[in-house]
C-alpha cells in the first residue's frame, strides 16, 4: 500500500516540477500555456453498436484507461458509445487542448476497419452498406493523426480496434472485394509522423480478441505496466507484447511502429522522496478532483491511485500528517457536502439529504454543521410525516364519503327498483282489468248483435215495386221527437236526404266506417272504408269490400237490401236528424224507445268515389 502511494506521489511530483504549473493546479485551474510537460489525452470506447454486434469490453477498457491517465497527470477528453457527431466533437475538443502540450495521447477501443490500406474508426451509429458511406459514417484515422502532428511533440497512439468486424464483412461483399481488400481482417499499418509511436493490439491485418474478462488482453496488459516507474514507452510495449502473447497462447501479438525522437516515461524513475515531499506532489491531483466535484466518488479500490478528492487528501495526510493544505482540502469537501445537504433539505429531499449527512459524518464525526443539519433533517422528516398523515386522513375521509354516497345510491336504486316493480304490477293488473272490460263489451255487443238480427228478421219485406220505383209501403204512425235522439225524418224528408246522395258515417258496433250511395232509381251501392270490417261486422255480409242492392222508403223508415251484406236480407231503420248529423235506428220497438242506434251518418252530395258498382 505504501509503495503504491509512494509511486503515485513521485509521479505527481515529477509532473509538477514547474512552480508556475503547481501554483495553477493549487488554484484548481489547469494552465493551458505552452508547456512541454503538459499531457493531453483523448480516450474513446465504443461498445453499443446499433448495426453490428455489441462488444463487451471497450466501455470498460476506456473507463480504466481514462482513470489511469488522469492519475498519471493527463488532461483527458473521454467519451463512451459515441456516434459520428459526438466523435467529431470529442476530436475537436482534443485538438483545442493539444495546443502547446508536450505530450498527446490517443486511445481507442471498439470496431475499426481498413479499406484499400486506409484505417477508419467506426462510430456506434454507422451502418456502412456501401463504400460511399465511409466518408459520411466513419472517422478516418488520418484525421486524428493530423491533429496530433500539427505541432512538434511526443505523440502516443494505442489502437485496441482490431476485432472481427461484421460491418467490414458486409462492406466487402457490397464492394465485391476479398476479405483482405475490404479490411475485415484488422487494421492497416498507419504511417507515423516524426515523434510518434503507434501501438496496435495485434499485427496489422490480424484480428484481436475481445477477451473473456472485464478488459481485453491488450488493454489489461497496458494497464498492468503503464505506471511502472522508469519503464520507457518502448520497453512498456515489450512488456505488453509478452503478456498478451502469454495470455492468448501466441494467437495475438501486439505490434508497434515508432518514430520517437526521445525517450518517454509515463512514470519517470526518481529518487525516493520524503513523506512531506510526496504529499506536496499529491496535492495538485487532489485539488483537480476537488475542482471537478469528485468529492467522495468514485470510490478508490485497494492498491489503486485515489479516485476522489477525499481519498486523495487522506493519502496526503498519511504521507504528511501535518500537511495544512490537505486539511484545508478536507475542510472544503466538508463545506461542499454540508451545502449539498442544505440544498437537499431546502428542496424537501430527505433521502438525498441523509446521503450527504452520512458522508459528512464519515468525513468529520464531530462536525457541528452535521448536528445542525441532522436536527433540520429530523424536523423535515417529522413535517413530511405529518403532512403525509394529513393527506392520508383526507383520502380516508373522501373514501368514507364516497362509500356513504355509494350506499345512498344503492338504497335509492333499490327504492326505484321496488317502485318500478310495483308500477309494473299495477300496470299488469290494469291491463287485465281492461281486457276483462273489453271481453265484457264484446260479449254485450255480440248479445246486442244477436238481438238486432232477431228484430230485423221479424220485419216483413214490402211488396216488390217496379224497378224504376219500388212500391210505396203503407204509412205508419209518425215517430215522436226525442230530445236525446233528435227529430225523426218522415217519408218525404227521407227521400230528399237520401235520393242521389252519399251517406258516410260510423257504425257504432266499432267494426267499420261506411259510405253508401242511394241512387235515384232505387239502386244502392255500399263500401266499408278505412278500417274495413270487424269480426262482429262480418256477420252482416260478405268478406268482399263493396256490395250493391236496392233501397226504398216505407213510411217513416228507409230500407236496404244488399246482395251480400246482412246475409242478403233487408234492413229497415229509422233516421233522426240532430246537430247536422243523421242517426239510424232499427224499427224494433222496446221499452227503452224506438229501436237501437246503429249508425251515425253525414250527408255528402252526389256519388262517392270508391263505391262498388
Amino acid at each position: 500500500m505504501f509503495t503504491r502511494l509512494l509511486t503515485t506521489a513521485l509521479l505527481l511530483l515529477a509532473l509538477t516540477s514547474n512552480s508556475a504549473q503547481a501554483a495553477a493546479d493549487r488554484g484548481l485551474k489547469l494552465d493551458k500555456a505552452t508547456d512541454p510537460a503538459r499531457r493531453v489525452a483523448l480516450v474513446i470506447g465504443n461498445s453499443a453498436y446499433q448495426h453490428a454486434g455489441a462488444l463487451r469490453n471497450p466501455e470498460h477498457d476506456a473507463r480504466a484507461v481514462a482513470s489511469k491517465l488522469r492519475a498519471l497527470g493527463f488532461d483527458v477528453v473521454d467519451g463512451l458509445d459515441l456516434d459520428r457527431r459526438h466523435m467529431e466533437r470529442a476530436i475537436r475538443d482534443f485538438a483545442r487542448k493539444l495546443r502547446g502540450a508536450g505530450v498527446g495521447l490517443f486511445y481507442y477501443a471498439g470496431h475499426g476497419l481498413q479499406v484499400q490500406g486506409r484505417n477508419y474508426l467506426v462510430p456506434v451509429d454507422a451502418a456502412l452498406q456501401d463504400v460511399e458511406d465511409l466518408p459520411f459514417e466513419a472517422i478516418p484515422m488520418r484525421l486524428i493523426m493530423t491533429q496530433l502532428e500539427r505541432e512538434q511533440r511526443t505523440n502516443l497512439v494505442f489502437l485496441d480496434a482490431c476485432r472481427n468486424n461484421p460491418l467490414a464483412r458486409n462492406l466487402a461483399r457490397s464492394m465485391g472485394l476479398s476479405r483482405d481488400a475490404a479490411g475485415s481482417g484488422g487494421l492497416a499499418r498507419e504511417q507515423a509522423g516524426l515523434g510518434t509511436l503507434i501501438a496496435y493490439a495485434t499485427q496489422p491485418g490480424n484480428v484481436a480478441a475481445d477477451g473473456e474478462s472485464r478488459n481485453s488482453p491488450f488493454t489489461q496488459a497496458l494497464l498492468r505496466h503503464i505506471d511502472e516507474p522508469g519503464l520507457e514507452v518502448r520497453q512498456l510495449m515489450t512488456a505488453v507484447r509478452r503478456d498478451v502473447a502469454q495470455t492468448t497462447h501466441n494467437r495475438q501479438i501486439p505490434w508497434d511502429h515508432s518514430s520517437l525522437m526521445s525517450d518517454f516515461w509515463f512514470v519517470p524513475k526518481t529518487r525516493e522522496k520524503s513523506g512531506p515531499e510526496l504529499a506536496a506532489a499529491l496535492l495538485p491531483a487532489c485539488d483537480l478532483m476537488l475542482s471537478r466535484n469528485a468529492l467522495t466518488m468514485p470510490p478508490t479500490a485497494k492498491d489503486q491511485p485515489p479516485q476522489n478528492a477525499y481519498d486523495c487528501y487522506q493519502q496526503a495526510l498519511t504521507l504528511d500528517f501535518a500537511n495544512t493544505e490537505a486539511r484545508k482540502g478536507i475542510a472544503h469537501i466538508e463545506q461542499r457536502i454540508a451545502e449539498q445537504c442544505d440544498t437537499a433539505l431546502r428542496r424537501n429531499q430527505p433521502d438525498r439529504a441523509r446521503i450527504h449527512l452520512d458522508k459528512l459524518r464519515q468525513i468529520n464525526p464531530e462536525s457541528a454543521a452535521a448536528d445542525e443539519l441532522e436536527a433540520r433533517l429530523n424536523d423535515l422528516i417529522a413535517l413530511m410525516e405529518r403532512d403525509k398523515q394529513e393527506r392520508q386522513d383526507a383520502i380516508d375521509r373522501k373514501i368514507a364519503q364516497a362509500q356513504k354516497e355509494q350506499e345512498r345510491l344503492r338504497q335509492e336504486q333499490e327504492r326505484l327498483r321496488a317502485e318500478q316493480e310495483e308500477s309494473s304490477r299495477r300496470a299488469r293488473e290494469a291491463e287485465l282489468a281492461r281486457q276483462k272490460l273489453r271481453d265484457e263489451q264484446l260479449r254485450q255487443d255480440e248479445q246486442r248483435y244477436q238481438e238486432l238480427k232477431q228484430k230485423m228478421a221479424s220485419i216483413p219485406e214490402p211488396t216488390r215495386a217496379p224497378p224504376s220505383a219500388p212500391a210505396a209501403p203503407s204509412p205508419s204512425a209518425p215517430e215522436p221527437e226525442d230530445p236525446e235522439k233528435g227529430r225523426p225524418l218522415q217519408e218525404a224528408e227521407l227521400r230528399a236526404v237520401l235520393s242521389g246522395n252519399t251517406m258516410s258515417g260510423d257504425n257504432i258496433m266499432k267494426g267499420k266506417q261506411l259510405s253508401i250511395f242511394f241512387a235515384q232509381g232505387g239502386a244502392v251501392y255500399g263500401a266499408p272504408t278505412k278500417r274495413g270490417m270487424s269480426a262482429i261486422s262480418m256477420g252482416f255480409g260478405s268478406k268482399k269490400i263493396g256490395d250493391t242492392g236496392k233501397w226504398w222508403v216505407a213510411g217513416n223508415v228507409f230500407c236496404t237490401k244488399f246482395e251480400r251484406w246482412h246475409g242478403g236480407r233487408k234492413a229497415c231503420r229509422l233516421m233522426y236528424e240532430k246537430d247536422g248529423e243523421y242517426h239510424t235506428y232499427t224499427t224494433a220497438r222496446s221499452a227503452r224507445g224506438a229501436g237501437v242506434l246503429i249508425e251515425k251518418f253525414r250527408q255528402e252530395k252526389g256519388d262517392s268515389r270508391g263505391l262498388a258498382r
